[in-house]
């Protein structure tokens, strides 16, 4: 009897398979797929990629080199770490002291404090980023005897606020002997060998003549000196770099045998016949608020030296600012192509007054 139960089961649910099967066949062709679980047709009314593989690996390649923001390195002012503090309006032939006097009384720029009664002029500096002809984007700090807020094309104004009082007044007078220049220094800390970014210790602000920041001996022991790095550092073992404001690609800072040029023009012509005397000059022109950095290579052999690259002092952030600055590039040719041969008109400042000697600025 229990076999006769077993091959009654087995005969009932191969009659029940067969039963659905004739059941499937008899249905309409389109509920038959969805039952038999064969794949969806497309839909006709989908897009249809007409993409090569070509295309395709270089949608993922783009994908994957896709720009990053990373954290700001903290070693200058940026529109990524700044915000417009207030707005001013100016004349156009104000001094450094002027704009301060402004920026002082101008109720945004206190913050509903007592800043203004608090605040003195020699505790904050004015700078402005500037473009003139024949020469790089270079910061300025404006004086009480320098301002030429009116003179070339301004990019960005920033005002820093100092601990120590600094008497500006000594700044941007590059043709005298006793002018001076404000410089950001900073060492690197020693782990560019482990690390694929240089990273830099806290901010040194020195100011250095035109002689220190002329000849190369000199500025890397001004600089040891005000550092106070005398116990740790010497002049012969560290290599200083440069940095661009605009590209922030970094320049190791060499110096280049010059013929010295003579200060008294009466004794240029008796003089001619003898060559004149040599000196090793800096190549590269420092100006204000310029980022110096320091590489101490006391453990390094001579032929480590000069195998230091200017990469090597690229922050992460450095790389970044530099594909930015890049595709800036980019988009300024595919613009002009765009204007073609067209006149360009170019206004350096918005001027909302009718007076002709005002105009607004902006303050970072």
């Amino acid at each position: 009897e229990e076999e006769k139960k077993e091959q009654s089961v087995s005969s009932g649910s191969v009659l029940n398979k067969l039963n659905d099967v004739v059941n499937v066949l008899q249905r309409p062709i389109g509920s038959r797929a969805s039952s038999l679980k064969s794949p969806e047709p497309a839909n006709d009314d989908e897009d249809v990629s007409m993409e090569s593989k070509d295309d395709i690996d270089k949608k993922e390649k783009d994908e994957e080199e896709e720009i990053i923001v990373p954290k700001d390195d903290g070693m200058d002012v940026y529109p990524e770490n700044s915000e417009i503090l207030c707005s001013l309006i100016v004349n156009k032939s104000d001094n450094g002291f002027e704009i301060k006097k402004a920026l002082r009384e101008c109720k945004e720029f206190n913050l509903n404090t007592r800043l203004k009664s608090n605040l003195e002029y020699t505790h904050f500096t004015i700078s402005i980023l500037i473009k003139r002809a024949k020469s790089r984007i270079k910061w300025q700090i404006l004086t009480e005897k320098f301002g030429a807020i009116g003179g070339g094309k301004i990019k960005r104004v920033i005002v820093e606020f100092h601990r120590e009082p600094i008497k500006d007044n000594i700044y941007n007078f590059p043709k005298k002997q006793d002018s001076k220049v404000l410089l950001n220094i900073y060492k690197m800390c020693n782990n560019y060998n482990n690390n694929p970014h240089a990273t830099y210790g806290s901010r040194y602000n020195i100011d250095v003549t035109t002689n220190q920041r002329t000849k190369l001996d000199v500025l890397k022991q001004t600089i040891i000196n005000k550092c106070d790095w005398k116990s740790q550092l010497k002049a012969k073992n560290i290599i200083l770099a440069i940095r661009s404001i605009d590209s922030h690609k970094w320049t190791i800072i060499t110096s280049k045998l010059t013929a010295k040029k003579s200060g008294n023009k009466r004794n240029r012509g008796r003089s001619a016949k003898k060559p004149p005397p040599k000196q090793q000059i800096i190549e590269q022109k420092i100006f204000d608020r310029d980022i110096i950095a320091v590489m101490d290579v006391t453990d390094m052999t001579e032929q480590e030296r000069k195998d230091i690259k200017p990469e090597q002092f690229e922050t992460e952030f450095d790389k970044y600012y530099y594909l930015k600055y890049l595709q800036q590039l980019q988009e300024k040719d595919e613009e002009e192509d765009e204007d073609g041969d067209g006149a360009v008109l170019e206004i350096n400042f918005q001027n909302d007054s009718q007076d002709d000697d005002t105009m607004n600025v902006d303050v970072d």
